[in-house]
């Protein structure tokens, strides 16, 4: 325990869920344990960890010193990576931040790991979004896994091939998002159900929305069961005419995904339908060669519905399309406007001349170069018009600020 604690020769009182490594300055490995002396029925297990405040056995609810913030009390907060936001504020200068809020930013941001799952915090609870970064790829080392009988190299090639297929279809769903959030019909619509629906979103959140849950389940709310059915309803039209599962916050949509375990659930039969089509091969045919395949599902897809508002995503998706790098720039923008949101809103004021420093941090960190995230930026301002980050702001459930 540091100097800092809280002197030990008296009992501290603290919340349940309080931050103990931040309340007594300790290190994140630190192991914290009940003292079980004089506790009936607990004298044969003196000193057992908190399992509840290591990481990996944590709710993912925020300490009760950062639920109390303006920024976080009921209301959407989005997280920047601890990887991020360690550059951005290297770059500029930590002198230059509220202290409160780099505080902010470190502790919630690192229970948020990778950004991988986890990206921010509902009410205080941890929101999770699987699309916005890629999770670590998995190693397997041959020194490992003597009894396999290969070596590392039959084992990398084997760990390629099986990424390969899950690769693409999350490039391609990032590719989407991005071209979704730079999409002006899309983010009028978006915005004005969130509007209209304001005071619904404030009291359930979206993530549960046109997903499989009975309304009963529905988290704090188990008896208004016909307010959350109008609510979901409100929103099936938007998730069927953008091709969406869902909506886990604000500004973070949930794509429809291909199924790839052979089997498809029941529950969202009737929605892949509508946005696509269902497709069956009993494994008593052959399957059709390439080409033969690709004209089956061409024609399956072509349905009556106007397509017209995706006319711009489909040409880049089309098989005939040669520009082979169509959905980069599409992949680049959906994390970049995410994050840039998030840098302007909550720190604009320590940015003021050091925006070109905060350029070369979240290029850095996104694995580009600073020119061309210039030029995204340029990109972002003509697709979205010059108050684009404007969007939200003065909300009921703005994520950013």
């Amino acid at each position: 325990m540091s100097n800092d604690s809280p002197s030990s020769d008296r009992p501290v009182i603290v919340a349940p869920d309080a931050d103990l490594r931040a309340l007594f300055n300790l290190p994140d490995n630190a192991v914290i344990r009940f003292d079980t002396s004089g506790v009936t029925g607990l004298e044969s297990e003196p000193n057992q960890p908190i399992l509840a405040l290591n990481p990996r056995f944590n709710n993912m609810t925020a300490s009760s010193d950062h639920l109390r913030h303006s920024l976080v009390q009921d209301r959407y907060f989005y997280t920047l990576p601890a990887e991020l936001w360690s550059r951005v504020k290297e770059s500029v200068g930590s002198d230059r931040f509220d202290p409160e809020l780099v505080s902010l930013e470190e502790s919630l941001g690192r229970m948020c790991g990778d950004h991988s799952s986890s990206v921010g915090f509902w009410r205080g609870r941890s929101l999770t979004c699987f699309n916005l970064r890629s999770p670590p790829s998995l190693t397997i080392s041959a020194v490992d896994v003597p009894e396999w009988k290969v070596n590392q190299a039959a084992i990398d090639l084997a760990l390629r091939n099986s990424r390969r297929p899950l690769e693409n279809i999350a490039r391609v769903t990032r590719a989407y998002l991005g071209w979704l959030l730079t999409n002006r019909t899309f983010l009028d619509e978006h915005d004005s159900l969130l509007r209209d629906w304001q005071s619904d979103v404030a009291l359930w959140g979206t993530s549960s929305l046109g997903q499989p849950v009975p309304p009963h389940e529905v988290p704090d709310n188990e008896t208004a069961r016909s307010e959350w059915s109008s609510f979901n309803a409100a929103f099936e039209p938007f998730f069927h005419r953008w091709r969406l599962r869902g909506l886990a916050g604000p500004y973070l949509p949930i794509p429809l995904q291909p199924s790839m375990a052979g089997r498809v659930p029941q529950s969202t039969l009737q929605q892949l339908a509508r946005a696509g089509g269902v497709f069956c091969i009993p494994d008593t045919f052959p399957i059709p060669s390439r080409d033969e395949l690709r004209s089956l599902l061409v024609n399956a897809l072509h349905n009556t519905d106007s397509t017209d508002h995706l006319t711009e995503w489909m040409q880049a998706i089309a098989s005939d399309n040669t520009a082979r790098h169509a959905l980069d720039p599409f992949e680049r923008y959906w994390e970049l406007q995410h994050y840039w949101r998030i840098l302007h809103h909550r720190h604009v004021a320590a940015f003021r001349r050091q925006v070109t420093h905060v350029k070369e941090a979240l290029a850095e960190f996104m694995g580009t170069s600073e020119r061309r995230l210039h030029v995204d930026l340029i990109e972002l301002r003509k697709r979205l018009g010059t108050d684009w980050l404007e969007r939200s702001i003065g909300t009921g459930w703005e994520p950013f600020g």
